[in-house]
C-alpha cells in the first residue's frame, strides 16, 4: 500500500544511534517510524516530507559506526556482517 512521508528526523552527514527514528511513514491512517537498526552516519535520504512512497521503496541509507557491535537489520532475521555494510530502509508498509 502506498504511503506518505510525514516526517524526517536526520539528514545526510548525520550520526545516529540504534533506534533513532530517522523518518515516519503514515499509511492508512498510522504511523510507520523507520529507525536506525545500529549505530552509524545517515548516507543519502531519498525520500522528503510530504512525498507519496511505493511499498519497498527505497527511502535511506545508513553507513555502520565502526564503534557499533555491527548488527545490520535484515527482512525478518537480524544477522551479524561484516563491515563495511551498507544499511538500506525500505517501506514495507
Amino acid at each position: 500500500m502506498p504511503g506518505t512521508v510525514i516526517a524526517v528526523s536526520a539528514s545526510p552527514g548525520e550520526a545516529v544511534r540504534l533506534g533513532q527514528v530517522i523518518m515516519v511513514v503514515e499509511a492508512m491512517k498510522m504511523e510507520h517510524s523507520l529507525r536506525a537498526p545500529f549505530d552509524g552516519i545517515v548516507v543519502d535520504l531519498l525520500a522528503r516530507a510530504g512525498q507519496q512512497v511505493k511499498l519497498d521503496e527505497l527511502l535511506a541509507r545508513l553507513d555502520p559506526d565502526p564503534g557499533s557491535p555491527g548488527w545490520v537489520l535484515q527482512p525478518f532475521c537480524t544477522r551479524r556482517r561484516t563491515w563495511p555494510a551498507t544499511w538500506t530502509g525500505n517501506y514495507r508498509g
